[in-house]
């Protein structure tokens, strides 16, 4: 019986950490009867060359700027401390099955929302260069990303890149390295990054590889 109730009173910590997305969502831009949300989460588990994915694709366009609010939001989440708590004590116990929100999914819905505005969202450029700061491995990494999308001009994009290159979780770092070498060889090698782009990194692979198989994009899920 204990236990029980500490089962239903987890339950009801995590429900209310739900509707804290839910209370995001609700704020959303709508098109065709959907919110943006909505449309992001088609896009994200559909195939990528599905017409239910390229449909949420062009309602996320039609959307446009407005989107960039819900989306800054939706890749910046934070699931509540004691959310957190109560999830990892209901893991750990055997009676029911457990199946939590997964934050790093929820979060990559907001950035393959800038992966789909491109240059549209690029509104989103100081914002998107702040989180690059941020203190969450996973969301500084969907920012660089995003930045990437957004296609930002060569002014904007190397210092932010180069800032970027310094951090010290060195997979973000050599992810930056990588795209200097890629955008701006001629910065990175003045910075003292010269050298051949990684064919494992994300810039080669997605600007590279996916390119020249006419691949438009598997989403940031597909492709971390």
């Amino acid at each position: 019986m204990k236990t029980l109730r500490l089962m239903v009173t987890l339950g009801v910590v995590i429900l209310l950490g739900w509707q804290g997305i839910l209370f995001m969502q609700a704020r959303e831009p709508v098109y065709q009867g959907k919110k943006l949300g909505e449309w992001l989460e088609l896009y994200q588990d559909e195939s990528w060359d599905s017409p239910e994915r390229q449909k949420a694709a062009q309602a996320v366009q039609n959307i446009g700027p407005k989107a960039i609010p819900s989306l800054l939001k939706t890749m910046s989440y934070r699931r509540p401390p004691m959310e957190e708590k109560g999830i990892d004590l209901l893991r750990r116990q055997k009676l029911v099955p457990i199946e939590a929100v997964q934050v790093g999914t929820y979060r990559a819905r907001g950035a393959d929302g800038f992966e789909i505005l491109g240059e549209a969202a690029r509104p989103a450029i100081p914002k998107l260069v702040k989180l690059l700061d941020d203190r969450n491995k996973h969301i500084k990494y969907l920012a660089f990303v995003s930045l990437l999308e957004v296609r930002p001009s060569q002014r904007d994009l190397t210092p932010a890149l180069m800032k970027a290159a310094k951090d010290p979780d060195p997979y973000i770092g050599n992810e930056a390295v990588n795209a200097l070498r890629y955008f701006d060889p001629e910065a990175a090698r003045g910075a003292g990054f010269g050298g051949p782009v990684d064919t494992e990194s994300y810039v080669y692979i997605k600007y590279e590889m996916l390119h020249e198989g006419g691949d438009q994009g598997h989403g940031v899920n597909g492709r971390s």
